[in-house]
């Protein structure tokens, strides 16, 4: 079982943490930090079949008709595609493509045409361009060097930039206040994930005017998915649900119930870190914490009526009902053992 460090928070800290040296691309001389006109590689064939997915990539989910659909990303872009059995945990690569919403890395600043500012090669984090396609096939953001623009895929043209810092180096309300390294584009809004560099994440929601409209801890050790057209927002290992969408712009939530465990108390405010293990019946709430819920720890989840389906790489595929939070079923997915440090 990996080590859940995550359960610890940390606010404070905001440094950008250094991204490998080994450039991807070299930049043309006197260009540096200007536009680079590279386009994307090729996405890579599907990988050979395997009996286990890689523990080592972050996996995100999203729905393709009635199949589940689980993608392999990291500092390249998106490494491998499955399709997943919701019954029995079992999987089969399919062709890697971009999941509708889902922001993914680029080298370089240009994608399918459209390009932003971008440092070639990438020195650091901050310098980490991401692109998402927004569902509609219409529409994609790119976000690079804390901006966000939004082009017609069509045309190629851009039709709006803004920055996630109005105030430069001055934080305002809502907005995006570590570095930046997620991205999802769904409805009408563009989600940007914000890491410290300690064990602490936010989700920063900007409309497509570019305001700053929300801001929401809880992301390290949660998860977010494109879910219809919303974005469900999971907390802290599925201790809260927040789904945004057409029906509940400002988002509407549910917490999992904890009626008759050791946590159904006026003390517990459905965080790890609120508790004080010195306490013993708080104490006695965090072991409960610890054995059956943080194995849903970064879990994604799609909507699907009255309940919700998920995968988490500690529970597999499961389904929770929508209202309560608590399982209903699961089926395992084999995942890789994670290679050492």
């Amino acid at each position: 079982m990996r080590s859940r460090w995550w359960l610890l928070a940390c606010f404070g800290c905001s440094a950008a943490r250094t991204a490998p040296s080994a450039p991807i691309f070299v930049e043309p001389a006197g260009s540096a930090a200007a536009a680079v006109p590279v386009v994307s590689a090729p996405l890579p064939a599907p990988p050979a079949p395997a009996p286990c997915l890689p523990a080592d990539a972050e996996l995100h989910l999203s729905r393709d008709g009635e199949r589940l659909v689980l993608c392999a990303y990291g500092e390249t872009g998106i490494t491998g595609c499955w399709n997943v059995d919701r019954q029995s945990g079992r999987f089969a690569a399919r062709p890697i493509a971009p999941q509708p919403g889902i922001g993914f890395h680029i080298t370089g600043g240009c994608y399918e045409g459209m390009c932003v500012p971008a440092v070639v090669p990438v020195v650091t984090t901050d310098d980490y361009v991401f692109v998402a396609l927004h569902p509609d096939g219409k529409r994609a953001a790119i976000l690079s060097n804390n901006r966000v623009t939004l082009f017609d895929r069509a045309t190629k043209k851009e039709q709006r930039r803004f920055p996630l810092r109005k105030g430069g180096n001055v934080v305002g309300a809502n907005e995006l206040s570590n570095t930046a390294m997620g991205l999802w584009f769904v409805g009408e809004t563009v989600y940007v994930r914000g890491d410290d560099a300690g064990p602490a994440s936010a989700l920063f929601r900007y409309s497509t005017r570019g305001l700053a409209v929300g801001s929401h801890w809880g992301l390290f050790g949660g998860g977010a998915t494109v879910s219809g057209d919303g974005l469900v927002f999971e907390e802290n290992a599925m201790l809260r649900v927040t789904v945004f969408d057409s029906q509940s712009p400002g988002g509407k939530t549910a917490k999992r119930s904890m009626a008759g465990t050791p946590c159904d108390a006026p003390f517990f405010q459905f965080d790890f870190s609120s508790l004080d293990a010195s306490d013993p019946a708080q104490a006695a709430c965090a072991a409960y914490l610890d054995k059956h819920v943080a194995a849903y720890g970064r879990a994604e989840l799609l909507l699907g009526g009255d309940e919700l389906v998920g995968f988490a790489p500690e529970v597999g595929v499961f389904v929770a009902d929508a209202t309560t939070l608590l399982e209903k079923s699961r089926a395992p997915v084999a995942l890789c053992p994670a290679p050492p440090p």
